[in-house]
């Protein structure tokens, strides 16, 4: 059972990756005069920000794991070190109480992480396809359809 699972997991992601799109961003200076002409400071412009917001929206996803995996260590943590101080013989676990320290500085910390890493992956996000669609609008595109006959020349304001 735990075959299939894996199995079916691994095919959708390897279906998702091989079903994805990937711009392609210039960044060879004469290509970029050739391509946009006197287009060409806003597309480099654009090209800076959205390497910018694209290096913030994975950092943001890197603090979300981090986040993740930090508050999670630190609830067992405390799970398993609250019982420190045994009740029946008043005996002081140094190891357990230990852990229950570890714990408390770990859930914080992971959460705080969290936080910040969801703040940062949305905002990058937001802001990388905003400056993607501002890359888009300096193109003129060709668009060929079966519906229409001719040529479609379609230019994003």
């Amino acid at each position: 059972m735990k075959t299939k699972i894996l199995m079916i997991f691994l095919f959708t992601l390897i279906s998702g990756c091989l079903l994805a799109q990937k711009r392609v961003l210039l960044s060879d200076p004469q290509e970029i005069h050739n391509l946009y002409g006197a287009k060409a400071p806003q597309y480099e412009l654009y090209y800076d920000k959205v390497q910018s917001y694209t290096s913030m929206k994975n950092g943001g996803s890197a603090l979300i794991v981090i986040g993740i995996v930090t508050s999670t260590a630190g609830g067992f943590l405390i799970a398993n070190g609250s019982n420190y101080l045994n009740v029946d013989d008043l005996e002081f676990d140094a190891k357990a109480y230990s852990n229950y320290v570890a714990g408390c500085v770990l859930l914080p910390v992971g959460i705080t992480s969290l936080t910040v890493g969801v703040i940062l992956a949305s905002v990058g996000n937001r802001k990388l396809n905003y400056y993607l669609r501002k890359i888009d609008g300096l193109n003129v595109y060709s668009n060929i359809s079966t519906k229409q006959i001719g040529l479609t020349l379609t230019y994003n304001f």
